[in-house]
């Protein structure tokens, strides 16, 4: 109780001049995301300032930076400059208000240590949830990138491709699997893809399935599939999702494969 009784003064000349007070920060700038980042920056030091700990606090503060950083980041470092001069522009704008109001030196500290308090528990959480975001988007690309390389066909002849599959498959490979093999057999004009599996690791049943619907995809735009190397784990998967692989053309080796493509050419 005592805390808000002393900033009382200030946080009414807060919350009575925010708009004022909002653009006098913000007259320079063109930036709408910049301004809309100073205003949510503002109310939270206002909130601060009335009602500290029993409204919102500096964990509170540090999370609401890090949900703007993680979420909102287009403007990181124009904003971050900003910050080191929002505590005096607030300053300057509420100096020449003083008159009216009479703040008390007592007033005058708490409020100075408050300002300051809030912007940096907010900077670090911005900063941080910034940096998050930087690291999960490259993570992406990369996840992407070697879904991608992960998938190689390799074009032998003008009309036979090899796509060994190495590796654990998870259905975000599995969905990049069935994407780029489609686009690559249409694309290169394979008539013939030999998807080699001696490399593969464990598959559940959803990554077999999307595997033989790969297969048959590729199968209805003309494609003919060879498997080679299929182990003993993926063919009792195959069964158990009803999938007769009597049906297919199996061969032990790549070699082999070749060699019966080239007896029916």
């Amino acid at each position: 109780m005592e805390r808000n009784e002393h900033l009382n003064q200030a946080g009414s000349l807060l919350h009575d001049h925010n708009p004022e007070i909002l653009n006098t920060l913000t007259t320079s700038l063109s930036n709408e995301d910049i301004k809309r980042e100073l205003k949510h920056l503002l109310q939270i030091i206002e909130e601060r300032v009335l009602y500290g700990d029993d409204f919102l606090t500096y964990q509170g503060v540090k999370e609401a930076g890090y949900e703007k950083g993680i979420n909102d980041s287009s403007s990181f470092l124009e904003l971050v400059e900003l910050f080191p001069y929002l505590s005096e522009g607030i300053w300057n704008y509420v100096h020449d208000l003083d008159n009216d109001y009479m703040l008390t030196m007592d007033e005058r500290l708490r409020l100075t240590k408050e300002i300051e308090l809030t912007i940096l528990h907010y900077n670090a959480g911005y900063t941080n949830g910034y940096v998050d975001m930087i690291g999960n988007d490259r993570n992406q690309t990369l996840n992407l990138k070697l879904n991608e390389l992960s998938v190689p066909i390799i074009k032998v002849e003008d009309n036979i491709g090899v796509c060994p599959l190495i590796g654990e498959i998870d259905a975000n490979r599995a969905s990049v699997l069935m994407s780029k093999t489609l686009n690559s057999v249409s694309e290169d004009r394979i008539d013939h893809l030999i998807l080699d599996l001696t490399g593969l690791g464990t598959v559940d049943q959803l990554v077999a399935k999307y595997l033989f619907d790969v297969v048959n995809s590729m199968e209805l735009i003309g494609t003919q599939i060879i498997f080679t190397g299929i182990n003993k784990q993926l063919a009792m998967t195959a069964v158990s999702l009803g999938i007769d692989l009597g049906d297919k053309n199996i061969h032990q080796t790549v070699k082999d494969a070749m060699r019966s493509i080239n007896k029916t050419a």
